[in-house]
């Protein structure tokens, strides 16, 4: 390997992609052979960010995604220091999370590059995952960034389908945080609060001074007409509660 990169290997042949749609730097990224990516990063026709479908399906992966998802953190770490690397293309970011590599995450965090409101394939951000895990202390980091956008992806939301209370509350706790944003379907973290059963939630949400009661989404639904039966009793009786103190 040595010997080839230092005898001036063709800038073609450097990128060239094997049967499985992987580069030389991506096949050491794969390895965790730190040592092979380290021959290959000065080499000046190699394309870093080159991007390849891997095995013939999911959406096309760099060197940096598949070290991301193997969990490799010195090749990762090595990758991060070179000033050409894409550090947002594929959203490494928001792998991290998808594959729990909480160090390789907390690197990228840290890099000034990152941009934290990116989204992934589905439209996910890192506040999103990290809603949707629960983890209050990760939550807090991410909203403790001046750049930080609490809508992008509806993570408030999410954490309402899930019944996270105190991701509620923290979310609920950053000025720019919209309570009656709505997602794709034109639900709302109180009428998702409502679907799943969610009564703290829902408590938690109409405590606050700018919620919209029976919102309507885009397929007709509210509050009411979506929740269990167990609970729609009692979810009522808070609407109406909440109703009331508005129009006093």
């Amino acid at each position: 390997m040595r010997f080839c990169l230092e005898n001036s290997v063709d800038n073609a042949l450097i990128n060239t992609v094997n049967a499985r749609g992987l580069t030389a730097l991506m096949l050491a990224c794969e390895e965790n052979k730190l040592h092979i990516v380290e021959l290959l990063l000065p080499h000046a026709g190699l394309d870093i960010n080159l991007a390849s479908v891997v095995d013939g399906r999911g959406s096309p992966k760099s060197a940096l995604s598949i070290a991301v998802e193997q969990g490799c953190h010195a090749v990762v770490e090595k990758l991060l220091q070179r000033p050409e690397i894409d550090v947002n293309a594929g959203t490494p970011l928001v792998e991290s999370l998808l594959y729990e590599q909480l160090n390789i995450y907390q690197l990228l965090l840290r890099d000034p590059r990152t941009d934290i409101n990116g989204v992934d394939e589905f439209g996910d951000t890192a506040l999103v995952w990290v809603a949707q895990l629960g983890d209050t202390q990760l939550i807090e980091q991410l909203l403790a960034f001046p750049l930080i956008d609490p809508n992008r992806g509806v993570p408030l939301i999410q954490a309402a389908m899930r019944g996270e209370l105190n991701t509620i509350r923290l979310l609920l706790a950053h000025e720019r945080t919209d309570i009656n944003c709505r997602d794709m379907c034109g639900s709302t973290a109180l009428l998702e609060a409502a679907r799943y059963g969610h009564l703290d939630v829902v408590t938690e949400l109409l405590s606050t001074s700018h919620i919209d009661i029976g919102v309507v989404n885009a397929h007709g639904e509210t509050e009411l007409g979506v929740a269990p039966p167990e609970i729609r009793q009692q979810l009522e009786m808070l609407l109406q509660e909440r109703a009331r103190s508005q129009s006093r």
